[in-house]
């Protein structure tokens, strides 16, 4: 990160990517920006004394999550989009929405760390070794937990798309 990076040009660098990392935590949307916010405001203040602020940030949201899953004994939502989309909508973004909708249910059926691994690496653009420092494990381990978890996916979306 450039040392004069404004918040507002890292969080748009960074933020969806992010997101799409809390929401595997969270059993709602608003729970996901909660730790999203949590974690951000976390990485902020010390964004400066860490060796790879992209891992770091990642991690603060891993640490967040954990924290709010650990706390959470409130009421549980759903995820899910709505069940019936919009009549108006083109057709593509109909088909695309289904196969979002697909992939997050696949995803969710995917264990705990193959999904975190999944979701940094594919959607995070994190390298092998940032995964690593993020979990505090071998590049190694995140490699092939990493291959196991397309292996399982793609396994799950072939059978979604035969059924």
């Amino acid at each position: 990160m450039e040392p004069h990076a404004d918040k507002t040009d890292w969080l748009h660098e960074h933020g969806p990517r992010l997101m799409l990392l809390a929401r595997q935590w969270a059993t709602s949307y608003a729970d996901a920006e909660d730790v999203f916010q949590e974690a951000f405001t976390r990485f902020w203040q010390r964004r400066d004394g860490v060796r790879d602020p992209v891992a770091y940030v990642y991690q603060c949201v891993r640490r967040a999550a954990i924290d709010r899953k650990r706390d959470e004994t409130r009421r549980r939502e759903q995820m899910d989009p709505p069940m019936f989309a919009d009549p108006c909508e083109p057709y593509d973004a109909v088909q695309r929405k289904e196969e979002s909708t697909l992939l997050e249910e696949a995803l969710s059926k995917l264990g705990e760390e193959q999904r975190e691994i999944l979701v940094m690496k594919t959607w995070g653009d994190l390298t092998f070794t940032q995964i690593g420092e993020v979990l505090d494990i071998p590049r190694r381990t995140a490699q092939s937990r990493h291959r196991a978890a397309l292996d399982e996916l793609r396994t799950m979306m072939e059978q979604i798309k035969v059924a």
